[in-house]
Order: C-alpha cells, then sequence, then structure tokens
C-alpha cells in the first residue's frame, strides 16, 4: 500500500510508525510515496528523507514531481507516479492500494476483507477496485 506524504509531514510519518505501521501484518507491504522532484540534494528536507530511508527502509521517492507541487495537483501525480512504480517493482502484489498519510488503518480487518475477495467464487481479483470514486465536473 502506498501512503501519500509531503516531503514535510515527518511528524505524521513517524506518528504512523509508532502506531498503526508498528502492528500492521505481514504480507501487505506499506511505503511512503514522497514527491522529492526539484528537492535539492543537499536541503535539510532532502537530508532528512534520506534518513528516514536508510533507518525505516519504507520511503518511495517519487522525483516526476515536484516536491512543492499544489495541493490540487501533488496527490494526483502523486498516485499515478505510485501505481506506475508497484505496478513496475512489485509485479508479485495481488492488490495495490493507496492510503493518505491522515488515516488509521485497522491492518488485520483490511487482511481479512482482500482474503475473502481473493478467494470468493465469481471475482475476477484482476479487476477489482474498492473505496469512494469520486468525481467533480463542470459542465457550461
Amino acid at each position: 500500500a502506498g501512503i501519500l506524504s509531503a516531503p514535510e509531514y515527518t511528524i505524521r510519518r513517524q506518528m504512523l510508525r509508532a502506531t498503526w505501521l508498528s502492528v500492521a501484518s505481514s504480507p501487505i507491504l506499506f511505503r511512503f510515496v514522497i514527491r522529492m522532484g526539484g528537492l535539492p540534494t543537499l536541503a535539510p528536507l532532502s537530508l532528512s528523507l534520506s534518513r528516514e530511508q536508510r533507518v525505516y527502509g519504507d520511503v518511495v521517492g517519487v522525483r516526476s514531481v515536484k516536491w512543492n507541487e499544489t495541493r490540487q495537483r501533488g496527490p494526483i501525480l502523486s498516485l499515478v507516479a505510485w501505481l506506475r512504480h508497484a505496478a513496475r517493482r512489485l509485479p508479485h502484489a495481488r492488490f495495490i492500494a493507496k492510503l493518505d498519510d491522515d488515516v488509521y488503518l485497522h491492518s488485520p480487518s483490511v487482511r481479512q476483507l482482500l482474503d475473502v475477495v481473493g478467494t470468493t467464487r465469481g471475482v475476477n481479483v484482476d479487476r477489482v477496485y474498492m473505496g469512494f470514486l469520486t468525481w467533480f465536473h463542470y459542465m457550461p
């Protein structure tokens, strides 16, 4: 599961690691997806993210999305980057998920739900979507 997070939200990521991520059950893999494009390598924020990756190994740095991208575009571009990364780097994954860094996830319940979906007769697990789908449009 990719957890979308902004570079400056270090405290949020620490809180997640200290709470529900510390009891998350295997084989669910969690990664923080952080946009880092254009962030100077020696900037304090960049050094902090590098240290996080060394210590925890759970950071996916997205260089194709500007680190200071707007709140409207940043999460969408980060989501697309995460899906591309997951499709390329995690070909064995049965499910790919996206979370925000401001949620509390009860991972045992999610795992139980995925186990049921994955073993339900008649369900094509290659084409499963779970969650809310919202969109906004304007018609003149």
